[in-house]
């Protein structure tokens, strides 16, 4: 679909970053935000928490199958991008490509989680990649989506770190959850 939106052969570094980063990492969304769909029906949820195996144990294996498939469709598409002639720093941008998908998606995921809703989270996803790409990171600081295609990495650090905390946060939602009431 990206070779339809725009052009992928010969490449230099700030175009395969902005091809990586405007469309790659949107993978995140579609693999990190519903992830706890399952247990969105009140019916499902009740009968899942009934069972011996702790739901954060299973929620947390669906997010690490969701994070292999993340790894392998960038990995795939850098291939793809390397047979295409394209120049540029391959360890780097599958690290960077991976954080901006990891952070985008875990965001959705976070709010898809909290509120009960994927589409909620699926909202929350695309307007802050929106965000990113209207206001060139003025006001995500720390967490602009779209740093490599702008000559930086040091954001990629805080991305991945935002992930894991909201990743964290996304498991923990369900227990308190449960407690409170």
């Amino acid at each position: 679909m990206i070779p339809l939106i725009q052009g992928v052969a010969n490449l230099d570094r700030i175009s395969t970053a902005i091809c990586l980063e405007n469309y790659v990492a949107i993978i995140g969304i579609v693999m990190l935000v519903p992830v706890f769909s399952l247990e969105q029906s009140k019916e499902i949820d009740e009968i899942v928490s009934s069972k011996s195996l702790s739901q954060v144990i299973v929620q947390l294996i669906r997010i690490l199958m969701s994070i292999i498939g993340i790894v392998v469709l960038i990995i795939g598409f850098v291939n793809v991008l390397i047979y295409l002639g394209c120049n540029f720093p391959v360890v780097e941008y599958i690290i960077g490509s991976f954080a901006s998908a990891m952070f985008i998606g875990s965001l959705g995921m976070f709010f898809s989680n909290l509120f009960n809703n994927t589409i909620i989270g699926y909202m929350i996803s695309i307007g802050y990649l929106i965000l990113n790409m209207m206001t060139k990171g003025k006001y995500v600081g720390k967490f602009f989506i779209m740093s490599m295609s702008q000559g930086s990495f040091d954001e990629k650090y805080w991305l991945i770190l935002g992930s894991v905390v909201l990743i964290i946060a996304s498991l923990l939602i369900k227990p308190i959850k449960r407690k409170i009431r």
